[in-house]
């Protein structure tokens, strides 16, 4: 490859970031103007990075295959794919199938490219023309650069900043933290540099003449140079959506020239696309085999296409001329060639998938195959590329003649609504609603039934509730649907759950009332799991528990396809299972839902599940999956745009990583919540709550006394006895213990009452520790205690650590030693199986006091040789700290630690650190 002119700047900064690549994943963004030579530094980038023994693979967007889903990223798959790599929904993407059956979320196919990644041992990514990626394409290049693969990766993309599409300059925005940024702007060639890339002398006539007609531009320039003609004295016009007037000139001179048979298969090839397949070309350009062979020697010859190294294909030589040669074509005879690509891909059993794109470009009004394919097309595409589905709906239903099957484009339309909520584009979807309503008739019943309920659930997650329950109310109201009560069980059931949601239960509870022993066993289920879901948030528990009860059988005696009809309910039921603090029961409901909303495409409900589960798992002390359901959920949330979705994910996120590592790692999470969401809701409750949380552990008091305050004038009753728990550890922290006793008091009465037993025992805790405060020490044990047993009854372990640990201190306080210790062990172990890094210095603080009050006992003849530095370091090492733990603790170097440890196992005559901790009784523990 000859050496690039005027981009050194662009290649010491390259040679840089490879050379430190390794150690970090990095993302290059390479921007400039069309034609500056983005594509030509890549190839040079690919170059030095292969030298250097990286893996490089690239992709790239398409001007003429927007529409195309991942069609950034189709060559990046097949490389991963031929290296070795193994993943179904990937495969299915690469080889054009529907992948809907598969999985109804597209947060699991980006995971699936992030193993790929890992897989392959991370490498170079190089992606070119990004202004031109599809939005599925946009949506992994965003999860990528927000969730990097384990390995290294080193992302470089090339996009024109004037046509940057606002995803694509989110993408590049929204980066993981310590993920390194480099940003390469490539501008014009000097006049130097020009003279220098001609091979002349700086000032000479030719190449000043070509340095101004170009503007410095490489591809103006390479086109110009080869143009007899003179330009004139100024320089060009800047870019503006079109080729200056000169290039267009000289491009359009190549095509003029070209034998007619060339110009037919460079026409054809601009409509097969990026890469040309050649086989194609005769039947696309309308020639003979042999003419389109000779056609297509020329046009390489011509050096219009190149061959596309290392595959039987060719490419353009510039996205700017396949641009020019497509659009210089008669309208009319692009129609034709698209009809004809679209007969040979279909000879060749090309799929919906395949063939969507060129009869989007060539039916004709009244073509009702073509319809059928654009839908099915749509339908394939819906769950992992919505945008693109999108299109394809819109123009099925542009080739819809006026008198078109009946219901056809009524069902389109409802596809189409429901393709645009799962971009996240929630206000278009319910604008479509709305006019099909308008103009949708009475009759029949039942679909006018299921699109207001429709509507009013996109009303629902949209926040408008007041909007949601006047629609369905009316429409109940409908003396026609009174007739015939059976078709209104959907509407019933959207308005007790909008009602639930305002914590209006009693409207709910009247609602639903006529559904609760309906024949039909989904409806009776779908309207208790309404009412477990309302009382549990209002606090009406024998009701909860009751409909709880009754929805779980409904839901655990059908069938998967019985139950699809309902999944809004199974969610409903998993959530209020939890609010119960019946989690495990929660979890299997929960996964249930969610497989059967992946088994039938419906992404609406997916985030609801992944959230509930997430809940689950933090109660459950399973912090590592709470983590990683929390990603998914928040990945989910942020696909359809759901703000509030998004909040609870990193609320949840924030609760697991207090837990895991400490406040500063929950503190961005929470942070992160409560900026996405709106005060006084049920979103923000958690939210508000989880940050709470946080600034308690930080010790900021009045932030969080401030944070709580706003929990507490809305928070739902089934959460209430947590925030008054939480208000008394904020008040004892600010030194006003009877503030703290009457709120953690009202607490622990409040969640007696409602009976459950874990905000029960969360309670206890903070009046445990009331009471150790205070001088209490016997009073404090005991409600420790207590708490421990009621939270090992609801299995919640990291919970009942926290008892464990006040309970030892009470131990302690009472001379109880050996009880001290009991508990010290338990909620240790608990810490350690949990992963609870969180837990550790209290745990460690209570240990250190413990063996303090241990009697000593005799020294071995190793110990004896221990000098005092290596007695305080085998004290640390016994209880499990690491040298740099051991080293933060002394205020010594790393270095120095390990030199210490190094004679400490020598001397003690032992091969590992754990053995450190078997000589414990052996060890002073002054």
């Amino acid at each position: 490859m000859p050496g690039l002119v005027g981009r050194a700047d662009q290649l010491d900064a390259w040679s840089a970031t490879v050379r430190s690549f390794p150690s970090r994943s990095t993302f290059v963004e390479v921007v400039g103007e069309p034609g500056i030579g983005k594509t030509r530094l890549l190839a040079e980038f690919g170059a030095t990075a292969a030298a250097r023994g990286h893996r490089v693979v690239r992709g790239g967007g398409s001007e003429f295959e927007q529409e195309v889903p991942f069609g950034c990223f189709l060559g990046v798959f097949e490389e991963l794919l031929t290296a070795g790599g193994d993943d179904p929904l990937v495969a299915a993407v690469v080889a054009g199938q529907p992948v809907s059956s598969v999985a109804a979320e597209r947060h699991r196919i980006y995971r699936a490219v992030r193993r790929l990644l890992a897989a392959a041992g991370g490498g170079v990514l190089v992606l070119d023309d990004l202004h031109w990626a599809d939005r599925a394409s946009l949506e992994l290049l965003s999860h990528l650069l927000r969730h990097p693969p384990a390995c290294p990766l080193l992302v470089v993309g090339a996009y024109r900043p004037r046509q940057c599409p606002p995803r694509l300059a989110a993408a590049v925005a929204e980066t993981a933290p310590g993920l390194e940024r480099v940003r390469m702007e490539v501008g014009p060639l000097s006049e130097a540099e020009v003279a220098e890339l001609l091979g002349r002398r700086e000032g000479a006539a030719l190449p000043r003449r070509l340095f101004l007609a170009s503007g410095g531009n490489p591809f103006y320039l390479e086109v110009l140079r080869h143009l007899p003609t003179t330009w004139s004295s100024g320089p060009l016009p800047s870019w503006d959506g079109e080729l200056p007037a000169p290039v267009l000139a000289a491009l359009r001179r190549e095509l003029v020239d070209l034998p007619a048979e060339a110009l037919a298969v460079a026409r054809a090839a601009a409509v097969v696309g990026d890469p040309v397949d050649p086989g194609l070309l005769p039947a696309v350009a309308d020639l003979t085999e042999d003419a389109a062979l000779t056609g297509l020697t020329t046009v390489v010859e011509r050096d219009l296409v190149r061959p596309d190294e290392g595959r039987r294909s060719f490419r353009f030589r510039h996205p700017l001329v396949r641009g020019l040669v497509y659009r210089d074509s008669s309208a009319g005879w692009r129609l034709a060639a698209h009809h004809r690509a679209r007969r040979a891909l279909a000879a060749r059993g090309g799929g919906p998938l395949t063939l969507a794109p060129h009869v989007l470009r060539s039916a004709a009004v009244g073509d009702l195959d073509a319809v059928v394919l654009l839908r099915r097309a749509a339908t394939d595409v819906l769950d992992t590329s919505p945008a693109t589905a999108v299109e394809w709906l819109r123009g099925a239903l542009a080739l819809l003649p006026l008198d078109s099957v009946p219901g056809w484009r009524l069902e389109i339309l409802l596809m189409k609504t429901r393709a645009l909520a799962m971009t996240g584009d929630l206000d278009k979807s319910r604008a479509i609603l709305h006019d099909i309503l308008a103009s949708a008739p009475r009759r029949p019943l039942g679909l006018r039934a299921a699109l207001v309920a429709q509507c009013a659930l996109v009303e629902r997650i949209l926040g408008h509730y007041t909007t949601a329950s006047g629609m369905l109310a009316t429409e109940l109201a409908e003396p026609a649907l009174e007739r015939e009560p059976d078709l209104s069980h959907p509407l019933r059931v959207e308005l007790a759950t909008v009602a639930a949601l305002r914590g209006r239960f009693e409207q709910s509870q009247e609602v639903v009332a006529p559904l609760l022993d309906h024949a039909d066993r989904a409806v009776a289920t779908a309207a208790h799991a309404v009412l477990a879901i309302g009382g549990a948030h209002t606090g009406a528990m024998t009701q909860a528990r009751e409909s709880v009860e009754r929805a779980a059988a409904g839901v655990d005696a059908m069938s998967d396809r019985e139950l699809s009809r309902v999944l809004d309910a199974v969610g409903q039921l998993g959530w209020a299972e939890t609010l119960l603090e019946q989690h495990v029961t929660a979890r299997r409901h929960l996964e249930r839902g969610l497989d059967l909303s992946r088994r039938f495409g419906q992404n609406q409900v997916v985030t609801y599940f992944l959230l509930g589960q997430c809940y689950a798992a933090v109660a459950l002390g399973e912090l590592t999956t709470a983590v990683e359901l929390a990603e998914d959920a928040a990945e989910s949330a942020r696909l359809i745009a759901s703000r509030p979705m998004t909040a609870m994910a990193y609320a949840l996120r924030a609760g697991a990583e207090l837990w895991l590592a400490g406040p500063e790692s929950a503190a961005p999470w929470a942070e992160r919540a409560v900026a996405a969401t709106d005060r006084h809701t049920w979103w923000w409750d958690a939210a508000g709550g989880a940050l709470t949380r946080v600034r308690l552990a930080q010790g900021r008091f009045a932030e969080a006394r401030d944070l709580l305050a706003d929990v507490l004038t809305g928070a739902a009753s089934c959460m209430r006895p947590s925030w008054l728990a939480l208000w008394g550890d904020i008040a004892m922290a600010g030194g006003d213990p009877a503030e703290a006793r009457r709120s953690v008091s009202e607490a622990v009465a409040e969640a007696t009452d409602l009976g459950l037993a874990g905000q029960r025992g969360n309670a206890l805790i903070s009046l445990a520790r009331i009471d150790l405060v205070e001088g209490r020490p016997d009073r404090a044990g005991e409600a420790a205690r207590e708490a421990a047993h009621a939270l090992h009854g609801v299995g919640q372990p990291l919970t009942r650590a926290r008892a464990l640990v006040i309970a030892a201190e009470a131990a302690l306080a009472v001379d109880d030693v050996a009880g001290a210790a009991e508990h010290v062990r338990q909620a240790k172990a608990i810490a350690r199986e949990r992963g609870a890094t969180g837990l550790r210095p209290p745990v460690l603080d209570l240990e250190r006091r413990l063996g303090a009050r241990l009697p000593r006992p005799p020294e071995t003849a190793a110990v004896a040789t221990l000098t005092e530095r290596e007695r305080q370091i085998a004290r640390l090492l016994a209880v499990g700290l690491s040298n740099k733990e051991i080293a933060d603790r002394l205020v010594i170097a790393p270095r120095t630690v390990e030199t210490h440890v190094t004679r400490v196992l020598r001397k003690l005559a032992i091969r590992s650190r754990a053995g450190v901790a078997q000589l414990l009784p052996d060890l002073d523990h002054r």
